[in-house]
């Protein structure tokens, strides 16, 4: 069906990309100008240390982390290890044996860096094209597993015999892309891949370690390069430095659509003249509306997906397992959209209405697996377990929608809940009876937010009374309009005991002070005990 490639860029803050068929949003893609991905590209690193027992080594990127390189990503050809064999097969045994620190590394970002880990790494470099890919450091020669047409074979193996390059230690593959392709455009892609690879080699050679030597292309460029075909019948940019570098990409390696790209110049957003910003909206949302009346809940968790199929106000008048069916039929449809729309990947739990009936369950793994298989990312379906459970794991190709445009929530920091103030101010009660109780507190001064400090004067005021009562302590409350509304603080002032020493005075004197000293005495009994501070017995009025 026929396709229209959009791409909203003439704002920096944040690009966005849309493929659309038939007024539908089928896939999409957000880059962040604060959270630009990092995946794909390919540094001068140099190994920070090396630990055997994760076969794994720390190499510096001068990225925020070092980067997390496995013994099975190191390459041989790169490495320039002495061997018979041309495989990184022979790599085995302890990883000190191929990397030391403040060794030079060629790397390759495969998986961007998160909050708590750095980037994943991998020697075996991949330097991709419209549609081929070159392998650096392997042999490895074919066509994409997704390429069921024979003449695209063909054309590739023609394509490969009219180039000389070093087959033992450079692979190509062709992509899908390829697919209606000439030899000579084939040709063409390979040698421009084999141009970035002696760009890369010579600034490998110059360049000071840690530094960046390859980046991907731009937004727009790699947009065009992923998601454009021959069904795309236009591609749609609203921003006149997007529209110029597509042209020349265009030009570059595939010349025949160069009157495809059109520069967008209505003063209407890009998005909303083609109907599709609500849909792009929706994505940001975890509730997904289903046509029937039912709906999916997306929670992507720490280590997987859940998401959960709801019938809601689906009705279609027939019984239980009917209605059950359709329902998966139609949830299993959008699950598939919304994967590739959020680009969730990983571990995916779908918790399906419950259906008895096999032949209905076969038919809804056998609609999400043709489903799925439109998806430019690797995904392997299960099979419905006898919970209704059905598993899946997709390949994350590039960050989600959501982790690159929402910032962890400052209140519930993540959470998605915060404590109410009657629970925060039990907590914050809690803490003054644990410190007072031993004594030594004279004052306890309580940061605290308005809405738990409102809480605490109307409703737990006695309390602190109490406390105050019978610890002789002072508890001072002050509002905190920057604190989160379950945040405080609590700073604690103890008392301070003062040495006293009796002279030779007259026995009025001695009266008046000793008075004084047992009055003192009694008010600070246990402190004086616990911490010998105030002189009584080596005081001979005293005695």
């Amino acid at each position: 069906m026929p396709k229209l490639l959009l791409l909203n860029t003439i704002n920096q803050e944040e690009q966005r990309a849309a493929v659309v068929e038939n007024g539908r949003l089928i896939e999409l893609e957000i880059e962040s100008a604060k959270n630009i991905s990092k995946k794909g590209n390919i540094y001068k690193g140099i190994v920070n240390r090396v630990e055997s027992s994760l076969q794994a080594g720390f190499v510096d990127l001068g990225l925020t982390r070092n980067g997390f390189l496995q013994i099975q990503e190191l390459n041989e050809f790169l490495l320039n290890i002495k061997s018979n064999r041309k495989s990184h097969a022979n790599i085995r045994g302890d990883i000190k044996r191929y990397l030391k620190p403040g060794q030079e590394v060629l790397v390759q970002v495969v998986k961007d860096e998160t909050e708590s880990k750095g980037a994943m790494l991998t020697m075996n470099i991949a330097i991709p094209g419209k549609y081929t890919v070159l392998l650096v450091g392997s042999s490895r020669t074919g066509v994409s597993k997704r390429v069921k047409d024979t003449q695209v074979s063909e054309r590739f193996k023609q394509a490969l015999k009219e180039i000389s390059f070093d087959r033992e230690n450079f692979g190509v593959i062709a992509r899908t892309s390829a697919i209606g392709r000439t030899t000579a455009e084939l040709i063409r892609d390979i040698k421009i891949c084999f141009d970035k690879w002696n760009r890369i080699e010579a600034a490998f050679k110059s360049a000071q370690a840690p530094a960046l030597l390859y980046s991907e292309e731009g937004f727009s460029t790699r947009i065009v390069r992923e998601y454009f075909s021959s069904d795309v019948l236009e591609i749609i940019t609203d921003s006149s430095h997007s529209f110029n570098e597509i042209k020349d990409f265009i030009e570059e390696t595939m010349p025949r659509y160069r009157n495809r790209v059109r520069l967008y110049e209505s003063d209407t957003p890009l998005f909303s003249f083609y109907n599709i910003e609500e849909e792009v909206q929706k994505t940001f949302s975890p509730v997904v509306e289903l046509n029937s009346g039912g709906f999916l809940v997306i929670e992507p968790l720490e280590s997987l997906v859940a998401i959960d199929v709801n019938s809601g106000k689906a009705k279609s008048g027939y019984d239980f397992e009917t209605n059950a069916f359709r329902t998966n039929l139609e949830a299993v449809v959008e699950i598939a959209r919304q994967l590739r729309l959020r680009d969730l990947g990983g571990l995916i739990i779908v918790d399906l209405i419950d259906m008895k009936n096999p032949q209905n369950i076969k038919e809804v793994e056998r609609r999400l697996k043709q489903e799925v298989s439109k998806d430019r990312a690797r995904v392997e379906v299960g099979s419905i377990s006898k919970f209704g459970l059905l598993e899946l794991s997709r390949q994350r190709i590039r960050s989600s929608v959501n982790s690159q445009l929402f910032l962890k929530c400052p209140y519930c920091l993540g959470s998605g809940r915060i404590r109410g103030p009657e629970l925060v101010a039990l907590d914050i009660i809690r803490k003054l009876q644990s410190a007072v109780t031993s004594g030594k507190i004279q004052r306890a001064t309580v940061h605290v937010a308005f809405t738990a400090g409102l809480y605490l004067l109307n409703f737990r005021k006695k309390d602190l009374t109490a406390l105050e009562s019978k610890y002789n302590c002072e508890i001072i409350l002050v509002p905190n309009e920057r604190f989160r509304p379950d945040e405080f603080q609590i700073e604690f002032e103890e008392k301070k005991l003062t040495s006293l020493r009796i002279e030779e005075t007259d026995r009025e004197d001695e009266i008046w002070f000793i008075e004084r000293v047992r009055s003192l005495h009694a008010r600070w009994r246990k402190s004086a005990i616990e911490r010998k501070s105030i002189l009584l017995e080596s005081d001979p009025i005293l005695r």
